[in-house]
C-alpha cells in the first residue's frame, strides 16, 4: 500500500513538472519574459493590416519620381529623425513607410511653392527664354553633320548626298563651297539654283531634302529616348510619341533649341496648347523636349535597405536572411529550407511593434490550403517553427 502510494505521489510530481515545463517552454518559443508579461496574439487575417515600424539605424532611399535632386540614402538617427538634403531633418521612428512618404510629399510642395519664383528667377536668363507665340514659325538652320540630299531635275550628274562639314559649309558640282550652317534648306536651295542658272543652266529645277533628322525627349513621364522627325512634326504629336497624351500632362514642358547661333528655351505647356490657349508649335531638327514634372505632383517612394528577418526552430536552414521585395510567411520558410523532418506545421512570428511585442499564429497547412491568408514577414521579424509532439 505505503509503495502504491508512493508511485502514485511521483506520477503527480512527474505531471505537475511536465505542466510547468511545458509552459516555460511556450513563454520561451514565443522569445517572452518569464515574469508574466504577455503579448498580444494576432491572427494570419490580422497580420495582413501589419505595417513595418521604423527603428532606429534603419537604412532608407528616399526618391522623389522626376527629380533627381530629391534622392537621398539616409538612416534613422539616435533621436529618431532622419536627414533629407532637401528638407532637413524629421521625425521617423515607429513610423510606416507610407506616413513616410505622404509627410515628405506635403513637405517638398510647401517648399516648392514658397521657392517658385526664385527657382525661375535663376534658372536661365530672361533673354534666353520664349514663349511659344515668339517661337511659332521658327524655321531649322542648318548644323555641321546634317546631312541633305539635292536634286536638280533632268540632271542626275549633279544630284548627290552631301555631309554639313564642321565648318558648316559643304562643296557641290560646277560651284565648288556652298555656305550651309545657320541657313534654311530654302535659302541654301536658293543659292545653288540662283548659281547654277546665273553660268550654267537654264532655269534649273532644284530641291534640298534634309534627312535623317531627330528630336529627344527627356523627363520622367512616360519613355524617354530618341525619335525621328516624321514629316511636320508639332509639340503634341511629338509628346504622343513617349505614351499617352492624357497622362504626359504636365505644368512645364521645355524645348531646348539651338537658334540663331545660341541656345533658347521656349517654355510651354501640354494642358493650355490642348485647350487652345498656346499655338501648337513645331518640332525642329535636334531639339531637345523635357518633360517637367512639377514638384508638387512628384510621387515619393520611401524604401527599406537591407530588410532581414529570423528564422529558427525546426526548419533545414535556420539563420538571417535578406528580405528582398515582398516576402510572405511560404517564402520565408522556403529560404530556409523548408520545415525539417521533426517539425509541425504550426509556427510564431514574433514582431516588436514600437515598445510592445505581438506574436503572430498561423499553421502552413492551413494557408497551403487557402485557409489562411499567405501574410508578409516584415523586417526584423523572427520566425520560430515548432516541434512535432509525436
Amino acid at each position: 500500500m505505503r509503495t502504491a502510494l508512493l508511485r502514485l505521489g511521483l506520477l503527480f510530481t512527474c505531471i505537475a513538472l511536465a505542466a510547468g515545463c511545458g509552459s516555460m517552454a511556450k513563454k520561451l518559443s514565443l522569445g517572452l519574459p518569464l515574469g508574466g508579461t504577455t503579448a498580444q496574439i494576432l491572427s494570419p487575417e490580422e497580420a495582413l493590416k501589419e505595417a513595418y515600424l521604423l527603428r532606429t539605424s534603419d537604412e532608407i532611399s528616399i526618391s522623389l519620381i522626376g527629380h533627381s535632386e530629391g534622392e537621398a540614402k539616409t538612416i534613422v538617427r539616435e533621436d529618431g529623425t532622419v536627414l533629407h538634403p532637401l528638407l532637413g531633418s524629421f521625425p521617423a521612428l515607429d513610423r510606416t513607410l507610407r506616413e513616410l512618404e505622404t509627410d515628405i510629399e506635403k513637405q517638398l510642395q510647401l517648399k516648392f511653392t514658397t521657392d517658385k519664383s526664385a527657382t525661375h528667377e535663376t534658372e536661365k536668363p530672361a533673354s534666353d527664354r520664349l514663349s511659344p507665340s515668339e517661337a511659332f514659325g521658327q524655321i531649322y538652320q542648318l548644323q555641321p553633320g546634317d546631312q541633305l540630299e539635292i536634286s536638280v531635275w533632268q540632271h542626275a550628274e549633279l544630284s548627290q548626298k552631301i555631309f554639313v562639314r564642321e565648318d558648316g559649309t559643304f562643296s557641290f558640282p560646277l560651284l565648288g563651297t556652298v555656305q550651309a550652317a545657320g541657313r534654311s534648306i530654302s535659302e541654301v536651295e536658293r543659292e545653288i539654283r540662283d548659281r547654277l542658272a546665273a553660268d550654267y543652266l537654264v532655269d534649273p529645277q532644284v530641291t534640298v531634302h534634309l534627312f535623317g533628322t531627330q528630336f529627344s525627349v527627356l523627363g520622367q513621364r512616360g519613355q524617354s529616348g530618341t525619335f525621328p522627325i516624321e514629316g511636320n512634326m508639332d509639340l503634341l504629336t511629338a509628346v504622343s510619341k513617349v505614351g499617352d497624351i492624357e497622362t504626359l500632362k504636365t505644368d512645364q514642358v521645355e524645348i531646348l533649341r539651338h537658334y540663331m547661333g545660341k541656345q533658347i528655351v521656349i517654355e510651354t505647356n501640354v494642358n493650355q496648347v490642348l485647350e487652345g490657349q498656346q499655338p501648337n508649335v513645331s518640332i525642329l531638327p535636334r531639339d531637345m523636349i523635357y518633360l517637367r514634372v512639377p514638384i508638387t505632383e512628384g510621387k515619393v517612394s520611401v524604401r527599406l535597405i537591407g530588410g532581414k528577418f529570423t528564422i529558427l526552430g525546426e526548419v533545414n536552414s535556420p539563420g538571417t536572411y535578406l528580405i528582398e521585395g515582398s516576402t510572405d510567411v511560404l517564402a520565408a520558410i522556403s529560404l530556409a529550407g523548408g520545415i525539417s523532418k521533426f517539425g509541425s506545421s504550426r509556427i510564431e512570428v514574433i514582431r516588436t511593434r514600437g515598445k510592445k511585442k505581438v506574436v503572430i499564429r498561423a499553421d502552413i497547412s492551413r494557408i497551403l490550403k487557402g485557409a489562411d491568408p499567405n501574410f508578409p514577414i516584415l523586417p526584423r521579424d523572427t520566425i520560430f517553427a515548432r516541434r512535432r509532439l509525436f
